[in-house]
């Protein structure tokens, strides 16, 4: 097992900021499992800008792009805003047939 860090992690921050979030200590890996099982594994928190509780539940969306900017992956976590307490980790992992090159992370409600 081998992992190498996705060093492009491009966040959308005017959709952080209509949502009242902000995704910070993102953090992206490309995890090679055997010699055939690639994953893309993105982690990080998700922090309530002004310290009040979620309106709506979040979707933290990832994309992962190859060397010739096409989709090869798409993931997504919920973070429930019943059970937000204005701050909130998360982590995805999704299977990739190549090594990203970037990643784009945002928040969808």
């Amino acid at each position: 097992m081998s992992k190498t860090e996705i060093p492009h992690v491009d966040r959308v921050i005017h959709l952080e900021e209509r949502v009242g979030i902000s995704l910070e200590g993102v953090y992206a890996e490309f995890e090679l499992v055997g010699d055939d099982s690639k994953y893309v594994n993105v982690l990080g928190e998700i922090v309530s800008r002004d310290g009040s509780d979620l309106e709506d539940d979040i979707y933290i969306t990832m994309t992962a792009y190859n060397a010739e900017n096409k989709v090869i992956a798409r993931g997504q976590e919920v973070i429930y805003a019943g059970g937000f307490l204005g701050l909130a980790s998360f982590k995805m992992a999704e299977r990739v047939i190549e090594m990203p090159t970037r990643i784009r992370i945002y928040p969808e409600t």
